[in-house]
């Protein structure tokens, strides 16, 4: 039987692009005014901003338990005769170390891929895994493509606000933005999986330019074989249209425009508009994927 490939909540596929894609997700967890929450299921990113201006406390994560990746896995094992197992950065949350303590229940059945990164970049991360299987690669060497996709994906963001990754401990290297001129927007990236200060603009409109611009370098320096994004925002959706107008512009091909769930809204905060983009082949071996 074919290989499964199992990825987590905040790839931000819906339902529907789950079952196209012939992907399984399991989801993260957010702990919030004292209740556990399954994200993408109970509970969005709105309703979280709406009470946290009310006056909550900002909202926590936990990835799935170890229980759940390990009954995930059995239940996939039963009718595959491998699983795929790819998540987000290892940086960011422990959910990859959570799959690997499940993965040793099974020996040589289950790989774990810390795909360094998340949302947009995780998605098509774990579409090309699932596509892969299905034309009959190795999960071996499936997991090797997504290590070199990993290296080459690039992902911005444009946040309203820092406050929602200083205070979860997200910010890492992204502190550097902190503090400076009144109205200041910052706008983050992710380098080896880990969340890094890229620019500090003054005011939406600059942010928004500056994506656009990076946007459309990032196109170019990926269109040997062709590049293809993923457009994400939370709110912001003329952000994310402009992304993408410029996305079609620059020559890119757009992949998804998804919504951030509320996993990651509680680290980004709202306000949050930006992209993943990856070349849409990868070489490995001198074989195109």
């Amino acid at each position: 039987m074919p290989t499964a490939v199992l990825t987590d909540s905040t790839s931000d596929l819906t339902p529907d692009e789950q079952r196209h894609f012939g992907l399984f997700v399991l989801p993260l967890r957010v702990r919030f005014q004292d209740r556990q929450f399954m994200d993408h299921q109970n509970i969005d990113a709105q309703q979280m901003f709406a009470a946290v201006r009310s006056g909550a406390d900002l909202p926590s994560t936990r990835p799935p338990t170890l229980d759940t990746f390990t009954r995930g896995y059995e239940l996939l094992l039963q009718r595959h005769d491998h699983v795929l197992s790819v998540h987000l950065s290892a940086q960011l949350s422990e959910t990859v170390q959570v799959a690997r303590r499940a993965a040793k229940l099974f020996p040589g059945r289950v790989t774990v891929v810390d795909s360094r990164q998340s949302s947009g970049a995780l998605a098509m991360q774990a579409e090309r895994a699932a596509r892969l299987v299905a034309d009959g690669v190795p999960p071996s060497v499936v997991a090797e493509v997504l290590e070199v996709a990993a290296h080459s994906a690039v992902t911005r963001m444009s946040l309203d606000t820092l406050e929602y990754l200083r205070r979860n401990g997200r910010i890492g290297a992204a502190a550097a933005l902190l503090g400076g001129l009144l109205n200041t927007k910052p706008i983050v990236g992710l380098d080896a999986g880990r969340v890094v200060g890229v620019a500090r603009e003054r005011g939406r409109e600059a942010a928004i330019a500056r994506m656009t611009r990076d946007l459309k370098e990032q196109v170019r320096l990926q269109s040997s074989g062709g590049a293809r994004a993923v457009i994400f925002d939370n709110g912001d959706e003329e952000g994310a249209e402009r992304l993408e107008a410029a996305l079609r512009e620059a020559g890119g091909t757009l992949f998804l425009r998804s919504s951030l769930g509320s996993v990651l809204s509680a680290h980004g905060g709202p306000g949050v508009c930006g992209f993943s983009i990856e070349p849409v082949q990868v070489s490995l071996r001198f074989r195109n994927f």
